[in-house]
């Protein structure tokens, strides 16, 4: 294999295909969805509640097809693989545009569900991680960065579209973008490790040096951990708590806007939200490079506490409209960048190489069945107790997630001196 060769390292290409499939799957597919509701609503006679259920459906069949993309990724042509996902993605956006009977919308919403799980949960992760040793951290917050960038510009020109051509139009419109932005990527870039175009990985040098230093759990991180010994340890317990955690607040931006009407802030409680997606896109850029310069646990470390003065400062100052409900909103929302970019790099630094993919899949599967109910929890918690108790529910997560991450390294040193 060749070290290197001139130019642009292909790694980058697969970044970039990474980030397209997430700026389209998440960005213009995910992220627009709540703008069609209401149309959709009135023109098929049924009621929100019974419309959103499509996004369980979706989610169980990102679930059951999660175990077979981990284990297929690695064998298939990738290229022919991802690009007929993308196709079959694209098209399902498209046929949302002749929906008319609610039953459409969750069969649609099963087939998206599935693409999901084979072109987005499992691709950047296992890619990103085979074609870069060096600044992998930033790679994936980049990626994880697009749903965001996507997401803020798709929904402005959606909602225009929307009130210009209405939302079959509009449906149908997004689905031949977002295959234009997949298929092409996928065809040129989808390749799944750097040693099948004689290349190493980006950075391979440094890791090579590493190695060849003895520097202290270079070899390991390298080789890792089997599946089968990391999942029966107690550092793998707590790396479960804490995706559990992350993803239960990963949604938590929507309770933002009736939390600010609850104290008094009228429509400037919806500039909460907002507030939310601009940090959150400064969080996921910041903890990706901070994790390549300091490590996994002080960029964990860095991301609860941020969140937990959030929490803190909701929790004694968020009571009434105010500097406190700005501040705490903005500061609470790390969960979302640590469960895009820091769980593949925690799983990375406490297991290693070896079985990534396994492991991985196991917390995708998590992370989806959390996320699915982290609504849901935070709905039935306002219902029970108001939005102080919201509040309070924010920063006692934002301490268990912190306590999660700091105990799953404590007891994988253990481990290590056990060996």
């Amino acid at each position: 294999m060749d070290k290197k060769r001139s130019g642009i390292h292909f790694g980058w290409f697969v970044a970039l295909m990474c980030f397209l499939i997430q700026g389209a799957a998440f960005g213009i597919v995910t992220n627009t969805r709540g703008l069609f509701f209401n149309y959709m609503c009135q023109d098929m006679g049924v009621q929100l509640g019974v419309l959103t259920r499509c996004y369980l459906f979706s989610a169980f069949f990102t679930v059951i097809g999660i175990p077979a993309a981990s284990k297929l990724i690695p064998k298939v042509n990738l290229r022919l693989f991802l690009s007929f996902f993308g196709v079959l993605l694209s098209v399902c956006m498209f046929m949302y545009g002749f929906c008319t009977k609610v039953y459409h919308v969750y069969a649609l919403a099963c087939v998206q569900g599935l693409c999901s799980a084979f072109l987005v949960c499992m691709t950047t992760n296992l890619m990103i991680n085979n074609w870069f040793i060096k600044s992998k951290g930033l790679v994936l917050a980049i990626c994880g960065a697009a749903s965001s960038v996507f997401g803020a510009f798709f929904s402005i020109i959606t909602s225009k579209m929307i009130a210009a051509h209405g939302w079959r139009y509009s449906f149908r419109i997004l689905g031949i973008i977002v295959f234009f932005v997949i298929v092409p990527a996928t065809s040129a870039f989808a390749v799944f490790k750097p040693q099948l175009m004689g290349l190493h990985p980006y950075g391979w040098s440094e890791a090579v040096e590493a190695v060849e230093k003895h520097t202290a759990g270079a070899a390991e991180r390298l080789q890792g951990v089997s599946r089968k010994e990391a999942v029966r340890s107690v550092p793998f317990v707590f790396l479960l708590i804490g995706t559990i955690t992350a993803n239960l607040m990963a949604q938590v931006a929507q309770m933002f806007p009736g939390y600010g009407e609850s104290i008094g802030m009228g429509k400037a409680a919806a500039y909460l939200t907002t507030i939310a997606m601009v940090t959150s896109l400064v969080y996921k850029l910041g903890l990706g490079e901070m994790s390549d310069i300091t490590g996994v646990r002080k960029a964990m470390a860095a991301a609860c506490t941020v969140g937990c003065i959030g929490g803190l400062i909701l929790v004694l100052f968020g009571g009434t409209a105010g500097w406190g409900a700005y501040l705490g909103c903005g500061l609470v929302p790390t969960p979302m960048a640590v469960t895009l970019i820091l769980v593949p790099l925690w799983n990375m630094e406490l297991f290693g190489q070896k079985d990534y993919p396994a492991l991985m899949s196991y917390l995708q599967i998590t992370a989806y069945i959390s996320a699915s109910f982290g609504v849901t929890l935070m709905g039935t918690i306002i219902d029970l107790g108001g939005y102080a108790a919201f509040r309070v529910t924010c920063l006692v997560l934002l301490v268990i997630l912190f306590l999660s991450s700091e105990l799953s390294f404590f007891f994988r040193k253990r481990m290590k001196t056990a060996e």
